[in-house]
């Protein structure tokens, strides 16, 4: 890896800030007398940061046992959120893909061309445990999960998130050891494809404790392998305050928002104004809504969602 640091390479490479910035519809030209005004965020800037997960939507695409049958399947959902919502990004659950053959990408591919949609992040992770001290099973592992960055790279998905792991034994030692061996494999990987690896912040395992994530981002130490942070999983409010802070001055890609209904140590409002404060300017994925268990239109309770995220973004 470069000697260059994570964090000097978010504060000092305007490369980084002209990809996210072009992913978004910014006019980069730095010739343009316009390109201030370009970069405030007006009203339609910030919608360009909004993107919807599948997850928000997993009553219609995955019903529970016993409930009624599908009313989208994975093909559907480009079309479904650009008509309903007007939004163009869109992030993808792994278990929310029917099959992984190439005749059913294009067809997913064809859907995104059609609505004008991109898919922005795949989440990963199912079965995989990338901080497995046993590195024979871990290996396996890695290379499950490089099939899915060979996945992400044919319909241009510009990340996959994968999660840490850290629940099949070893010491926390081990277990940092073994993730930063498998994620800098993971990444280097990516980094050839153009392919971002996030972790995502998940209660349980060795993702439990924000301090030990920052210790393995920073261990591999690559522009191409950052966090996605995710508000409603720390472990009270000062974790919650300092692991956001934390997070966004590693990442710059993509987080998740969600209303964060019965979590009492931060609010919504709260996660808006550290993200704001910390100069993040990525995606905004969309994952829930209030009462999404219950609530009968769900469609409802993501405009909820698009216009709060509008109101707080700064």
């Amino acid at each position: 890896m470069s000697n260059l640091t994570r964090r000097e390479f978010f504060s000092k490479s305007a490369v980084c800030t002209a990809g996210m910035m072009s992913a978004m519809g910014f006019n980069i030209n730095s010739s343009s007398p316009g390109l201030k005004e370009e970069l405030k965020l007006t009203k339609s800037r910030k919608f360009k940061r909004i993107c919807i997960s599948t997850w928000a939507f997993r009553r219609y695409i995955r019903p529970g046992k016993g409930q009624d049958t599908p009313k989208l399947t994975l093909i559907d959902y480009p079309k479904f959120i650009n008509d309903n919502f007007g939004v163009k990004n869109l992030e993808l659950l792994e278990a929310h893909f029917d099959s992984t053959d190439i005749g059913y990408l294009d067809k997913l591919i064809k859907a995104m061309s059609d609505s004008g949609t991109k898919v922005r992040n795949i989440p990963c992770g199912l079965g995989i445990d990338l901080s497995d001290p046993d590195k024979e099973t871990r290996l396996k592992d890695v290379e499950t999960a490089k099939k899915w960055v060979d996945i992400a790279n044919y319909i241009d998905s510009g990340s996959l998130r994968y999660n840490v792991g850290g629940k099949r034994g070893g010491t926390k030692k081990e277990q940092i050891e073994a993730a930063v061996d498998s994620f800098s494999r993971l990444t280097d990987y990516g980094a050839e494809r153009n392919v971002k690896i996030l972790i995502e912040n998940h209660a349980g395992g060795l993702s439990t404790h924000y301090q030990d994530l920052v210790t393995i981002f920073e261990s591999v130490n690559s522009p191409f392998f950052e966090p996605l942070n995710e508000p409603g999983n720390f472990l009270g409010t000062e974790d919650a305050r300092n692991g956001m802070r934390e997070f966004f001055k590693l990442s710059g890609w993509l987080c998740h928002i969600r209303p964060l209904q019965g979590i009492e140590y931060i609010t919504i409002e709260e996660v808006f104004k550290i993200m704001n404060e910390s100069g993040y300017h990525g995606f905004c994925s969309i994952e829930s809504c209030w009462d999404i268990q219950t609530r009968e239109n769900l469609e409802e309770g993501i405009r909820e969602m698009i216009n709060l995220t509008l109101k707080c973004l700064a």
